[in-house]
């Protein structure tokens, strides 16, 4: 059953990636894992369905698309 959760979440994360309008497909892996696995695995799945949710739509995060160091306010107080 991991492997059926497995593959669904990698079809749901590539279609959500293609369009939002497949969250509704992504939802399955909300419902299905209590009534197919046991308690801890449920939330274990119902976790991972969570991140996929959360990052396929808006794109997984990448390390070009990570800001770079932020610059410190003392220094902009100290030009003045």
């Amino acid at each position: 059953m991991l492997l059926y959760f497995a593959g669904l979440l990698g079809i749901a994360a590539v279609l959500q990636a293609r369009s939002f309008f497949f969250v509704a497909f992504t939802i399955v892996g909300f419902l299905q894992p209590f009534m197919l696995l046991p308690a801890p695995l449920g939330f274990l799945v119902v976790g991972a369905t969570s991140v996929v949710v959360y990052t396929a739509s808006s794109g997984f995060p990448s390390r070009r698309s990570r800001p770079g160091p932020a610059t410190s306010s003392s220094s902009a107080c100290r030009r003045r």
